[in-house]
This record gives C-alpha cells, structure tokens and sequence, in this order.
C-alpha cells in the first residue's frame, strides 16, 4: 500500500514539476505563453492567470522597446540638421566675441544630446533582442575595425594601445553587429573615463578574452555594482550618457558572453577593466 500511495504521489507531481520549470524558464527573453500541461483543475485557473500576466508584460516591454527606438530615431535627424545649422552660424559670428563662445556651446549641447539619443538607439536596439543570431566570426577583425575607426577620432591626446601576445585569430559565434557595439561602447567608455594623458590598454588573452583597461581613480564597490544599470555613471563629472555599459551588458547577457568588470586594477590600485570571454572561443 506504502509503495502504491508513493507512486500515485509522484506521478501527481510530474504536472507540478513542469509548471514549475516552464515558469522557471520564463523572464526578459522569453516571455512566450506556458504550453498546454495536464494540470489538475485547481491548477487550471493559475496557468491561465500566468499566461494573461505574461501576454501582457510581452505588450508592455514590447510597446516600451518601440517607444524608446521610435523617439531617439525621430530625435536624430532633427538633431543634425540642428549642429549643421549651429555649425554655419559660428562661421558668421566674429571669432572671439561673446556671441562665437555661446554658439560653441550649442554647439557642444547639441553634439551631447546626438551622442545621448545613439546611445538610446543602441540600447533600445540590444533590448530588443538582436544579439540572438549565433554566425561564426572573428572576433580580432572586428576589434580592429573599432581601433582603427575611433584611433581616427580621438581627442585630447588620448590612444588606444592593443597587445596581441601573438594571438591571429579568435572565430566565436554571435552576432557580428551586436558584438561591434558592445566593444564600441566598451572603448568609448574606457576612451572616456580615463586619464586624459593614459592610453587606454586592449590585451588580448590566452583564453580568447579581450580585455580594456583605463586609468582613473578606483571606483567605490557599491557604485561598481550597478555600473551595469541605466544611466549610472562613474563619475558625474564626466559628459557620457550613463547607458554604455548597460548596453554592453544586455548584449553579453543575450550572447552568454562573460563580462567582467573590476576596480581598482590589481597591478596600479586605481583604474577600472572590462573583459569579455565567449563561450568556447577558437583562438589561434
């Protein structure tokens, strides 16, 4: 009787167990409706409660997505056609005069609000779900078309050192374009937060990881800790957008990238790293 009320017991669990993995399985990226389960009829009334709430939080993210990408691509070509039209009125002002020196800083304003609403279009476009593909690359090709791109644009002095350590190639799977930008906005945060007279350093390691180093006052641990997070800054000092890093970091999460970031660096007590690994990396 022991071992019948024992079996009765478990198979009464199996439909339990399989509720409770698919609502397991359900989060950000996947907020799919749970399958038909043989349930019993009390538990009926919960599945269908689960799929309406999360019918509903698919309609919410998705309508928050599309606002967000709609607005910063409506923003952006107004914003150009603003610097533009900035840009040729400094060229009629008296250079050095009071009027010169307000336009440069419209001028400044408005390149900021440009770079704020890319940055916007960049996440809007990670949360959206694009790092999904799974091609096979080399992840040195694009690492060099960005140093090569931003080494051309680089300000103040600032330079990006790259040390190979012998390494040619590094084919991991992903997607190519979400992969650019999160490196993009790795470099251009590093290029951004640290010291104006330091290079910023690019390792890349053994294990296929490529590493980015900058130098800057190490950060505090509970600042360190939500660096990830919206519009969260390292410094308020500094003109970025606080969205870089989350973006970095939605793109890993899709890919099953490893992000790690650390501060103060080991070998100087101060600066801040940002490493990526993928997942089995073919590195030669």
């Amino acid at each position: 009787v022991g071992w019948w009320v024992v079996r009765v017991f478990r198979c009464a669990c199996v439909p339990l167990d399989q509720l409770d993995n698919e609502l397991l399985s359900r989060g950000v990226r996947n907020l799919q409706p749970l399958p038909r389960l043989y349930l019993s009829v009390g538990l009926v009334s919960i599945h269908r409660s689960v799929n309406t709430l999360l019918a509903r939080l698919e309609t919410a993210l998705s309508t928050e997505r599309a606002f967000a990408a709609s607005a910063a691509h409506e923003l952006r070509n107004p914003l150009g056609a603003l610097l533009a039209q900035v840009q040729m009125l400094d060229r009629l002002v008296p250079a050095g005069s009071d009027a010169g020196g307000r336009v440069k800083i419209i001028a400044d304003r408005t390149r900021r609000l440009g770079r704020t609403v890319e940055k916007l279009l960049q996440f809007s476009r990670a949360a959206s779900g694009v790092a999904f593909r799974r091609d096979r690359f080399d992840l040195l090709t694009v690492l060099h078309v960005l140093v090569d791109d931003l080494g051309h644009n680089l300000h103040d002095g600032r330079t990006i050192i790259v040390a190979l350590n012998a390494i040619e190639h590094i084919f991991v799977h992903g997607d190519m374009d979400a992969t650019g930008i999160m490196l993009r906005n790795l470099l251009e945060n590093a290029l951004l937060y640290g010291e104006h007279d330091m290079p910023v350093q690019v390792a890349v390691q053994p294990d296929g990881g490529i590493d980015i180093t900058n130098d800057c006052p190490a950060l505090p641990p509970d600042i360190l800790a939500r660096l990830t997070s919206p519009f969260v800054r390292g410094s308020s000092a500094t003109r970025g957008s606080g969205l870089g890093l989350a973006i970095a970091s939605n793109i890993a999460t899709q890919m099953d990238v490893t992000l790690r970031l650390r501060s103060p660096l080991v070998e100087t007590g101060r600066g801040f790293g940002a490493c990526i690994i993928f997942p089995y990396p073919e590195v030669g």
